[in-house]
């Protein structure tokens, strides 16, 4: 089963090269993406943005990850626990474009 190793690696193989806009999700660190929401949340103008950030705040918060995939075109993020299955497909199209 694979799994990300560190923010560059995926079964401690190298992808920080690899285009995620391809794949249509990439590697963030679970950590720095609390910090960040945190200050967008602040400077937000729109309270349906807030609401929203507010909610993958408390989904990052309630999860145990380091790292995990997010949807780099909707705010969807994706750990083994959530879809193993899909998971494993994003896993397995990194790996591939990095044979």
């Amino acid at each position: 089963m694979s799994h990300i190793t560190d923010f560059n690696s995926i079964d401690n193989k190298d992808i920080k090269d690899v285009n995620y806009d391809k794949i249509g999700y990439k590697i963030i660190e679970r950590e720095q993406q609390i910090d960040d929401l945190c200050m967008w949340i602040g400077e937000a103008q729109s309270s349906a943005d807030k609401f929203l950030m507010k909610e993958d705040l408390k989904y990052l918060l309630s999860i145990e990850d380091e790292y995990l995939f997010s949807d780099v075109g909707t705010n969807k993020y994706l750990t083994l626990k959530d879809d193993a299955e899909e998971y494993q497909e994003v896993c397995k199209k990194y790996l591939e474009l990095v044979k």
